[in-house]
């Protein structure tokens, strides 16, 4: 994930993925991803995607914080690799707008609070399964 800034992983593994993806579960009941444009580069194996996010958050990771804005709607440039017969991804790029990053941040880690105290006040600290939206 680029740019080197965010201090994101550089490669992550399927595995890596999938327990980022669990991670973000409890605080984000949806996050659409719609590619803008396409680009296919003849011979390389290789598309660039260009695209953009609207993230929704959970109405328990909003808790009370009314004030805030709990809107991410990110940009991102996506270079996928394919293996050669092309119908395999092998690596992924990924470009994102850092500033937007940087705030999803903040929204990321209130949320994981709001959350936290809503299982504590909801189940007395008792862990739960959180339901898919």
């Amino acid at each position: 994930m680029a740019p080197g800034s965010l201090h994101f992983p550089p490669d992550m593994t399927n595995e890596q993925w999938a327990g980022h993806l669990r991670a973000v579960q409890p605080i984000l009941a949806t996050l659409a991803v719609t590619p803008k444009e396409i680009y296919e580069h003849e011979g390389s194996n290789q598309v660039t995607v260009w695209a953009t996010s609207d993230a929704k958050f959970r109405e328990e990771a909003k808790g009370e914080d009314g004030g805030l804005e709990w809107r991410y709607c990110g940009e991102y440039v996506f270079i996928l690799f394919f293996e050669e017969a092309g119908d395999r991804i092998e690596r992924v790029v990924e470009f994102m707008d850092s500033k937007r990053v940087v705030e999803m941040r903040g929204l990321m880690e209130i949320g994981k609070r709001n959350v936290m105290a809503w299982r504590e006040k909801s189940w007395g600290g008792q862990q739960g399964t959180v339901l898919k939206a």
